[in-house]
């Protein structure tokens, strides 16, 4: 007997091509047709929150764990509407994949079956439809890969079986063309909700819309390309798991629809916009707020409301490189970065960083002094920069009161800030200072996720950081970690003449490898460090090469100082999730800021690891005593044993820390910074030091 002939699968049926659309006024009477709101009020945002997590989860690899957040805000749908997305999800499916390919005849049909509810609870709920399927693929998908007998037997009733024993990161790189399309969506959807807020919060009725044809019309239009673009969504989806060969051009007709959506959105913005600004009921911060929140084609939108907020007129801003005014369009598509300060010594550090960026990071960033209260930059122009691409407000007194206030609450709390704007428009990172001080020319791109990252990899090349800028040669030697490294410093020659000479000593009578360098105090001026360091190398007690600047020596203090502050500021926002090494690393650095400023101190380390950090006297205690640890543990691990012995035998009897920090950071001092030693939370006080020299 012949076999069967196979069974021809739904998802075979004709896929969905965009066809001739109306234009937009008849999309709108089209539309209206199927719109008959009963007038229950829906919570659209926590159905949107919902499709979003489910989202974001499924673009990591592998999903991330639920939060317990995230299932709270499931119970937050009824019974109803649960029912409803489930129902709504069967039915995109068989829309997508029923014979005939009038889209907008399927478009229509879904908008009947919405036809109670509002605009902004009808794309929600189509979103969640639509995430739903979606979300059961990608399930499928990763827990298939874990072995599970389920999703083994659900890939091979689904047809994904051989999709899935391909290159793990075949499913990602397929769906991809819908997490571009999905963002938009997701982003115009928020937008159709504001719009329902906007209409509440002036006539307390979402019905009302008269003197607003034109907002209404696009909301409409909004929703009409939202449901086609999930339909359309749906319909490549099924095709990737059945590989019809006719779905090869679907991934040109998914990016059509991303360059649809979001020249939308900015349309329904900038109408909502203007509707605010007619009627003059809206608070300028909640503007502010949301713009700097969601990506926009650009950043214009963002930079007009921030530098000209009261005068629509003023479109310029002024070079202090060239000390010309120029067009607010030479910003465009750029990340600008909004220097917050009532000091100007961040714009001399930033100077000294812009020089050390290469060609292409500089044209990719802009740096904007934003005024703040109790700042006067009436001064900067008259000033001489090096740096390009910095510029200030032509005249900060037009900058509406508002926006300052706007920026002082949510991001100008304490000490100088770096607002990093992203290209869209969005705030990428709220303060960049940090990764700055830290990374350097390599802190590129100044966002949040990429300083989480390089924060995760911070603890294990604290030293590298430190030492970087210092010498070339030096940080070789810590990046090999083959030789033992001594940094020390003072001010008491007679005591730097024993501690050398006995260091020395040790090494060779073991035998080791060590290398010394002189670094003065952390409280050392240049010309202090000028007049000592040549007395230093003359008597050769320190390493030959490579010999260590005045200025690099002075810089190398700076860095500790701002890297202490950037670290301590950084685990105090992650507070409850830091690791033992990681609040060790920040103990370290504040116990060599500490012992710097002694007359005598001493640092040994072997690659990134630090070994001993010491005054003069425990410093040369553990020297002499090298005879009772020679033999253990090897010269840095036996250092270190030492040292903690001699901690815990007379603890009482030293005093705890003092960390010196420069007048110009003292803004960003934080008030919880721990003791390095006893580990209480520090008092902050201030303190004059003079740096002129006493006479021979």
């Amino acid at each position: 007997m012949a076999p069967a002939a196979p069974m021809q699968s739904p998802a075979a049926a004709p896929v969905h091509r965009a066809v001739a659309t109306p234009d937009d006024s008849a999309v709108v009477k089209l539309i209206e047709k199927t719109h008959f709101p009963n007038g229950e009020e829906i919570d659209a945002m926590s159905i949107l929150h919902i499709a979003k997590g489910i989202l974001d989860d499924c673009k990591s690899t592998p999903p991330a764990e639920a939060s317990e957040e995230g299932e709270g805000d499931s119970a937050t749908l009824t019974p109803e509407l649960q029912f409803e997305v489930y129902r709504l999800s069967v039915q995109l499916s068989y829309r997508s994949l029923e014979a005939g390919d009038d889209v907008q005849e399927k478009t229509v049909s879904l908008f009947n079956m919405l036809s109670s509810y509002s605009w902004e609870v009808k794309v929600a709920l189509i979103l969640a439809a639509y995430v739903s399927s979606y979300g059961e693929y990608w399930l499928i998908a990763h827990t298939y890969r874990d072995k599970d007998q389920v999703a083994m037997g659900m890939a091979a009733l689904l047809q994904m079986s051989d999709l899935l024993k391909e290159d793990n990161n075949k499913l990602h790189t397929l769906f991809q063309p819908l997490h571009k399309l999905l963002n938009p969506i997701l982003d115009l959807c928020y937008c159709i909700v504001e719009v329902k807020e906007f209409f509440l919060s002036v006539f307390a009725s979402s019905n009302t819309t008269a003197g607003f044809p034109g907002l209404r019309a696009t909301v409409i239009i909004c929703c009409y390309w939202i449901i086609r673009s999930a339909l359309i969504c749906t319909s490549y989806m099924h095709s990737l798991i059945v590989k019809d060969p006719r779905t090869t051009n679907m991934d040109a007709e998914l990016d059509s629809l991303a360059r649809k959506i979001q020249p939308l959105r900015n349309r329904l913005t900038n109408q909502l916009f203007t509707c605010y600004k007619k009627l003059d009921v809206i608070d300028k911060i909640d503007v502010v707020g949301r713009a700097l929140k969601t990506n926009d084609i650009d950043n214009m939108k963002v930079l007009k409301l921030l530098v000209d907020a009261r005068d629509d007129k003023q479109t310029s801003v002024f070079d202090l490189f060239s000390k010309k005014q120029v067009s607010l369009e030479t910003l465009k598509n750029k990340t600008v970065l909004l220097l917050i300060s009532s000091t100007e010594n961040e714009v001399l550090f930033l100077q000294e960083w812009y020089e050390k960026c290469d060609e292409v990071q500089r044209r990719q960033h802009a740096i904007i002094l934003f005024p703040v209260e109790g700042s006067d930059q009436s001064s900067m122009k008259s000033k001489k920069f090096t740096m390009p691409n910095l510029y200030m407000v032509d005249d900060p007194g037009s900058i509406d009161p508002t926006v300052i206030r706007f920026v002082k609450e949510n991001y100008f709390q304490e000490g100088p800030i770096l607002l990093a704007v992203g290209p869209a428009g969005r705030v990428v990172h709220p303060n960049a200072l940090p990764m700055i001080w830290t990374w350097g020319s390599k802190a590129f791109p100044l966002t949040l996720q990429n300083e989480e990252s390089l924060r995760s990899s911070e603890t294990s090349i604290m030293l590298e950081l430190l030492i970087k800028d210092l010498d070339d040669k030096l940080l070789k030697m810590v990046e090999e970690g083959k030789k033992s490294i001594c940094l020390y410093g003072g001010d008491d020659l007679e005591w730097i003449e024993r501690f050398t000479g006995k260091a020395k000593e040790v090494a060779n009578s073991l035998p080791v490898t060590l290398e010394m360098f002189f670094l003065g105090k952390s409280t050392d001026s240049v010309s202090k460090l000028e007049k000592i360091i040549p007395d230093i190398y003359s008597k050769k007690l320190v390493s030959e090469s490579p010999k260590l600047s005045s200025a690099k020596v002075r810089s190398f203090w700076a860095k500790l100082q701002r890297i202490l502050l950037s670290r301590a500021q950084y685990l105090n926002k992650t507070k409850q999730q830091n690791t033992d090494e990681e609040e060790g690393v920040l103990q370290e650095l504040g116990k060599l800021l500490d012992k710097s400023g002694l007359r005598g101190w001493a640092m040994f380390s072997k690659g990134n690891h630090i070994a001993l950090i010491g005054d003069e006297d425990v410093t040369m205690k553990t020297l002499n005593d090298f005879t009772k640890w020679k033999l253990s543990l090897g010269f840095e691990g036996a250092l270190k044993d030492h040292l903690e012995r001699l901690e815990g035998d007379d603890y009482s009897d030293r005093p705890c820390c003092h960390l010196h920090f420069s007048d110009e950071l003292s803004d960003e001092i934080l008030e919880n910074i721990k003791c390095p030693e006893c580990h209480r939370r520090l008092g902050k006080y201030t303190a004059f030091l003079c740096h002129n020299q006493r006479p021979e």
